[in-house]
């Protein structure tokens, strides 16, 4: 049996489950369900909107998707059949409660979705230990995709999740901090800047397997043998989504590409440089792939021109094929992209330390005021 007890200011869940009671918070921590509505069973009750369960005794949550417990308050029986419930007046105040966290650290390096991903699954599946993420970027983890597409964007405004979240959850996120060692034995990472982080568990979460460990952590392949021996503690690689890889972008290996005004588009930072750069100006973009193709449409209405260089035949044809490709190159020149197939960019050429034009393999060459390069 269950009732929804007034108490002071406050509200209570009552429960008298096998002959015995407890008070528990009364509404669900995932979205507000009133738990008095929900499903007694086994000494838990599971919420009637998600089905979110809590232990009737502890408060603690036992299934999500929430991920808070509920408060627990004492209950005292006086004169042999009164039930009083004793509860402070912080937890009547809110229907949330944090278990301590202890235990365990788990190190995540990267800064994506797939980071976040794995510390909210730890979280959910009651993991209580202490959790850090190591990111390289200089902001919390955002949707990288949506830089190509809206190139003015500000960072907060595409956080996967805010501070607020990471504060409430026990989720600590270092920024500005680039993984360059791993040492499997002392079970240490050490970072660019010298920091050094010792964890129980350690997730790799940066990209594809050659990028995240031999590029990025420059381990040999001896020490990422000892690492997926080691049995005291596991490394998972995560492959992202190869349009959008961790790691840093491809820069072109052509004379010129030093100049200034030369974007690659990894951040929000570049994303704003890119955007305020362009406005009037002559843009010519390298890739004909989605990069390429989202930063052409972007930018067409706020440039001067935008003109796009491509390896290939038809945008997208490795990925989409040709007739999908043609028909995108289509729209986008009915929208004033102009297309340079079959012709990749061979040089930079400048004027006072800026780029001044982009000459192309058959020797044509395009005026530039910013160039952009999306090849991966």
């Amino acid at each position: 049996e269950m009732r929804e007890i007034s108490v002071g200011d406050g509200k209570a869940l009552l429960v008298r489950h096998q002959g015995e009671y407890s008070a528990i918070g009364h509404k669900c921590t995932h979205y507000g369900a009133p738990l008095v509505k929900g499903a007694l069973r086994d000494g838990r009750v599971r919420c009637p909107w998600h089905g979110a369960c809590f232990n009737v005794k502890t408060g603690d949550i036992e299934d999500f998707p929430g991920l808070d417990c509920v408060p627990k308050h004492d209950i005292v029986i006086q004169d042999g059949d009164k039930v009083v419930i004793k509860a402070c007046k912080s937890a009547l105040a809110t229907h949330k409660r944090y278990k301590p966290m202890d235990g365990l650290h788990v190190v995540i390096i990267g800064g994506g979705p797939a980071s976040v991903t794995c510390a909210e699954t730890l979280r959910q599946k009651s993991f209580m230990g202490k959790i850090t993420i190591l990111s390289a970027d200089r902001c919390l983890p955002y949707d990288r995709t949506k830089l190509s597409k809206a190139m003015d964007v500000k960072p907060d405004a595409i956080f996967l999740r805010p501070q607020e979240f990471y504060d409430a959850v026990n989720i600590k996120i270092i920024n500005n901090m680039r993984a360059t060692d791993v040492n499997t034995e002392s079970q240490v990472v050490t970072c660019e800047a010298g920091e050094s982080f010792k964890f129980d568990k350690l997730m790799i979460a940066t990209g594809n397997f050659k990028r995240a460990l031999i590029y990025k952590l420059s381990l040999s392949f001896n020490t990422i043998q000892q690492i997926f021996q080691n049995h005291l503690y596991c490394v998972h690689l995560i492959q992202t989504n190869p349009l959008y890889p961790g790691g840093r972008p491809r820069t072109l290996p052509i004379p010129g590409w030093d100049l200034k005004n030369v974007f690659v588009l990894r951040t929000p930072d570049d994303a704003n440089a890119i955007a305020k750069m362009a406005k009037d100006k002559k843009v010519v973009i390298c890739g004909a792939s989605f990069i390429g193709m989202e930063v052409a449409a972007s930018l067409v209405s706020k440039a001067a021109s935008v003109s796009v260089c491509e390896f290939f035949s038809v945008p997208f044809e490795r990925v989409l094929g040709r007739e999908v490709g043609l028909f995108l190159q289509k729209l986008h020149e009915s929208k004033g992209v102009k297309f340079f197939m079959n012709a990749s960019m061979v040089e930079l050429k400048g004027e006072e330390g800026a780029v001044s034009k982009a000459v192309l393999k058959d020797g044509s060459e395009l005026e530039a005021d910013l160039v952009i390069a999306g090849v991966g």
